[in-house]
């Protein structure tokens, strides 16, 4: 009766996911916001234009998906991969050199925080009310302190996370199904916008993906098969609570992995589900316990201007930015922290969150979420043209990149890359044969990220965390699921 209610179960994800999946594809279809991000509107003709040269690429994706898996299954894997991840250092130290810029906002606090935290043992103010990047300024200071405290340092490291994550998207990809598949991944994700970028810009969005990836591909035994030895749990579960110290919205990808749990372990096995939560709490507790005793923050201080959780919760139902970041609710939330207890300051937040969401009603509230969700997901640039704007290195490349005639052909890249990605992703869910762990904790997090992002304040750019998954599920889409996948014909290749 127990299994057949876990069927149950994942026959229900797999269709919440296949929903979700559709929704995104059609708002994509529809709408386009990489324009917005900068100031600028698409037209009807960019939007025309990019559609028909999507629908085209997908057309001879589908048509040829098997002339395509038999090619990239005669080359040589670890000569391409070589080559691939040679053509992604270059192209990201181009954009290094090109599109290079001074660090400001969260990304310039982190790098000035790290030179502080060197220099003078103390962390900025700064982490008195953003706490949550404590973590991410330890890991760069560490890094300051091994090799040199210097900004091309942090950007070269940026780098070398960037394409050790797309070698573990070929490596999960090829467990998965085979070298081939693994190899069409890796393509994709070589040439993926953010990922090129994105590469001056050293902060959580860039080095989460390696976080995540890390214990992804521990789960996976050599054949593709879910690991479900308790020391692999134990490994992947503190990996994964680092994950939840560099960027507290991967809080989605540790529920995901307890569900994972839940539903793929036998019988007293389950039980294990509780070492993660045992593990992330503990390390959440010792690392906020030693950061309280070293002294480099004022504990005092700490705990009463630190923004409380329903800040974000309240920010993400504004109704100027569309739950995005408004001064407007961080400088209210900052006033009340003078005056008012935690306490209070967290019913306030509450109290606005509940009239901000009564007050729209219910056709107001879809309206605000489809915009909100439009925001998040239909930015093929994922932010990241915007953030290259602010303090540019070289101005006049910038300005060429994000004004016409060329910013036509740079966003449609971008849109066009975006529609492929999340088609892809659509077929994987109607391609899913059966419920399996990895797959499921992959949908998961799709499915997370969905929903948590229509409460919490939100941004495009938070998605790059999740993108090396939407790569993988985008690749089994187009070449992995169906009738003969990847793994199928590369066998059938080498037995030729």
């Amino acid at each position: 009766m127990a299994e057949k209610r876990q069927d149950i179960l994942r026959k229900m994800i797999t269709y919440f996911f296949t929903g979700v999946s559709f929704f995104l594809l059609v708002i994509n279809i529809v709408y386009t916001r990489g324009y917005q991000s900068i100031g600028m509107s698409a037209s009807l003709l960019f939007k025309l234009i990019t559609l028909l040269a999507a629908a085209a690429t997908i057309y001879v994706l589908i048509k040829f998906r098997e002339p395509i898996v038999i090619v990239f299954g005669r080359i040589p894997a670890k000569l391409a991969v070589a080559v691939l991840l040679c053509i992604s250092i270059l192209l990201q130290f181009a954009a290094l050199s090109l599109l290079n810029v001074t660090p400001s906002w969260d990304y310039g606090w982190v790098i000035n925080g790290a030179h502080h935290l060197i220099e003078k043992g103390r962390l900025l103010d700064y982490y008195l009310r953003y706490p949550n990047n404590i973590f991410v300024t330890f890991v760069l200071a560490l890094i300051g302190k091994l090799l040199m405290p210097k900004l091309i340092i942090y950007q070269v490291c940026n780098i070398f996370a960037i394409v050790f994550s797309q070698y573990l998207i070929y490596r999960v990809a090829e467990k998965l199904a085979g070298a081939a598949l693994g190899l069409i991944c890796l393509l994709i994700s070589v040439f993926f916008f953010p990922y090129i970028f994105y590469a001056p810009i050293v902060y959580t969005d860039t080095l989460s993906p390696l976080f995540l990836l890390i214990p992804a591909n521990l789960l996976i035994d050599r054949n593709g098969q879910f690991r479900r030895h308790l020391t692999v749990i134990v490994l992947v579960s503190f990996l994964f609570s680092l994950c939840l110290l560099l960027k507290g919205t991967l809080i989605v990808f540790v529920v995901a992995y307890l569900l994972v749990l839940l539903l793929f372990l036998p019988r007293w096995r389950k039980l294990y589900y509780l070492l993660p939560v045992i593990i992330v709490m503990l390390v959440q507790i010792l690392f906020n316990q030693g950061v309280n005793t070293s002294g480099i923050i004022n504990r005092n201080e700490l705990a009463q201007q630190r923004f409380p959780v329903t800040h974000w919760l309240m920010m993400g139902q504004n109704p100027w930015t569309y739950g995005k970041h408004t001064m407007h609710d961080v400088n209210w939330t900052r006033t009340m922290l003078k005056t008012e207890s935690r306490e209070q300051v967290e019913q306030a937040h509450l109290k606005e969150f509940r009239r901000r969401v009564l007050t729209r009603g219910w056709f107001g509230n879809i309206r605000f979420n489809l915009e909100k969700l439009n925001e998040t997901w239909t930015d093929g640039t994922y932010y990241a043209l915007f953030v290259l704007k602010r303090q540019p290195v070289r101005p006049n490349i910038i300005k060429h990149l994000t004004e016409n005639p060329l910013v036509f052909f740079v966003q449609g890249y971008a849109r066009i890359q975006s529609i492929i990605l999340i088609f892809g992703v659509f077929l994987f869910a109607l391609r899913m044969k059966k419920s399996d762990p990895i797959l499921t904790l992959f949908v998961l997090a799709v499915i997370g990220f969905f929903l948590f992002l229509i409460l919490w304040e939100t941004r495009s750019r938070y998605l790059v965390s999740l993108t090396p998954f939407l790569i993988i599920m985008c690749g089994l889409g187009y070449f992995g699921q169906g009738s003969r996948p990847a793994r199928q014909v590369a066998d059938e290749i080498e037995i030729g």
